[in-house]
């Protein structure tokens, strides 16, 4: 269980400490709500019984649990960590229903017209939804509806922008093309899309969990899920943590990718990093929803603090695990913004995870005994709520027009088996490879304070994290989830794994991803003075 000994837990405490704290945390701390970033919500101990058990206090998790306790059913939700911990926390905070990781002229020819049309009726019930939450429970989160700019800098990109359109068309997502994008920079074309919005994603969370926490449900927080047990059709399931247990007719796995070795979904997922900075900036900037034609692109958005404006700039995607500096991608969003704005100082730089589906589109619904909302791309925000509605749906037997289109059991051999054939060949590359690879650093005693390394140890390769205070920490650094090797992440403190995206703070406790189960210790020479 983490305690106050977790040096990611002191971030909360002390932000100013964290190069990679998001902005919303930062706000989180200076102008708390009910269950902002504390542990107001008790660990499970003892047995629960219910009728849906919810992975996962995110805000697909929350809005799940909202959508079904307002329907009568009694649900609880679980979480490792506290409300908003994880992805949540470190988005950018767009709201959107273009969808820009593939672009819909990729989709529809795998998809359909019509299949898109749906689920793009689905993203915007998504947002209308988040608005209606705003209203009805008067949650004080900047949401506010405002024009999206999908532009293009360069001639190349224009033509990619005008057959993008054309597709935006098909899909039934009004835009319009314009030559007047609101920056002050200059661009060849963009294209407008309305009724998009922006919103501080985790006081939205919060608030919902300090609205069911109102209403009466059971919110665990520290309450990492170790096993789920199947009890057959009638029989339920039977969710173990490390203090407790919860017997549920139904589970909903919302922790962003299943936890536990699930292989259908996990091989059809690719792991990925996005980089966010926070820039004061006296440009002159309409604020709106901004995306570039790059790739990666780069998303632009105006927020604030206590000290007023800032331009969120957000970008430099990789795969976990595959870019060695995370320092060089903020140094990259930064050079950007030097080269299109006055920018003043760089307040704000943090990073969040997301998971490419093979075929484009997120997995929501029933995969084996237990319903999974997975692979959201950049838009976990938007998707993250269609996933509400849809497993809501599903539990309750209603028709949902997106139920088989993003079914994580569909078969689309056009459109999955690219992405399904490179994300499995990544991860069997780094299986073999990366047991094959000579370390950096060979000794512990080579490791510089406050940061780790795979060094070799009696010749076997071991984690090593050298403490500020001069402790060293040995881990094996086979990720417990399918044993691909870790690598040191130094910008954010982690050990993060390239396979399926697990990641491991500094002291091999579980961040995030698929693991259940930390990094197992290694003891060490004892001439390096180690405290375990």
């Amino acid at each position: 269980m983490a305690d106050a000994r977790d040096p990611f837990y002191a971030h909360f405490e002390n932000p100013a400490e964290s190069a990679t704290v998001s902005l919303w945390k930062h706000n989180a701390q200076n102008r708390p709500i009910r269950g902002a970033l504390t542990n107001q919500f008790p660990p499970l101990s003892g047995s629960l019984e219910t009728d849906v058990a919810i992975i996962g206090a995110g805000l697909t998790g929350l809005s799940t649990a909202l959508l079904l306790h307002r329907a009568g059913y009694e649900v609880a939700v679980v979480d490792a960590h506290p409300v908003g911990y994880g992805v949540t926390g470190f988005n950018s905070g767009h709201l959107t229903s273009i969808l820009l990781d593939t672009r819909f002229q990729e989709l529809i020819p795998a998809f359909g017209e019509a299949s898109l049309r749906s689920v793009v009726r689905g993203i915007e019930e998504a947002m209308l939804l988040i608005e209606r939450q705003v209203t009805d429970y008067r949650i004080d989160c900047g949401f506010r509806w405002l024009p999206g700019y999908l532009f293009a800098e360069t001639t190349e990109q224009q033509k990619a922008l005008q057959q993008e359109v054309e597709a935006m068309a098909k899909a039934g997502l009004a835009a319009n093309r314009t030559f007047n994008v609101p920056l002050p920079f200059a661009v060849e074309e963009g294209v407008q899309v309305s009724q998009q919005a922006a919103i501080d994603p985790l006081r939205y969370a919060q608030s919902l969990a300090a609205q069911l926490h109102q209403e009466g449900v059971p919110l665990f927080e520290n309450a990492r899920v170790t096993d789920i047990e199947s009890h057959g059709r009638e029989g339920g399931h039977l969710l173990k943590t490390e203090g407790g247990s919860i017997h549920a007719k139904n589970v909903v796995i919302a922790t962003h990718t299943p936890i536990g070795f699930r292989p259908l979904s996990q091989t059809r997922l690719e792991p990925w990093r996005s980089y966010v900075i926070g820039v004061r900036t006296d440009s002159v900037i309409a604020d709106a929803l901004y995306w570039d034609m790059a790739d990666p692109y780069h998303y632009l958005r105006l927020a604030e603090d206590e000290q007023g404006p800032l331009l969120i700039i957000g970008g430099a995607d990789h795969r976990t695990g595959e870019s060695r500096n995370a320092e060089q991608c903020f140094n990259q969003l930064e050079a950007f913004a030097a080269q299109r704005f006055n920018v003043n100082r760089v307040d704000y730089r943090w990073s969040a995870q997301f998971y490419e589906p093979a075929d484009g589109l997120p997995y929501i619904g029933k995969s084996a005994d237990v319903y999974i909302a997975t692979g959201f791309s950049g838009e976990g925000l938007t998707y993250g709520t269609l996933a509400a509605q849809l497993i809501s749906d599903l539990i309750q037997g209603i028709p949902n027009p997106c139920a088989d289109i993003l079914s994580p059991s569909r078969t689309k051999p056009i459109a999955s088996a690219g992405g399904f054939l490179s994300e499995n060949l990544s991860t069997v590359g780094h299986f073999v490879g990366d047991r094959l690879k000579k370390t950096a650093i060979e000794t512990p005693t080579d490791v510089p304070p406050g940061e780790g390394a795979i060094c070799l140890v009696d010749g076997d390769k071991v984690a090593v994290y050298h403490s500020p205070e001069g402790v060293f920490y040995g881990f094996s650094p086979v990720c417990t989830h399918a044993r691909c090797l870790v690598d040191w992440n130094p910008t954010e403190k982690s050990w993060d794994c390239p396979c399926h995206g697990g990641r491991f703070n500094a002291l091999g406790q579980v961040l995030n991803g698929p693991p259940v189960e930390g990094l197992k210790p290694v003891e060490l020479s004892p001439d390096l003075d180690q405290s375990l």
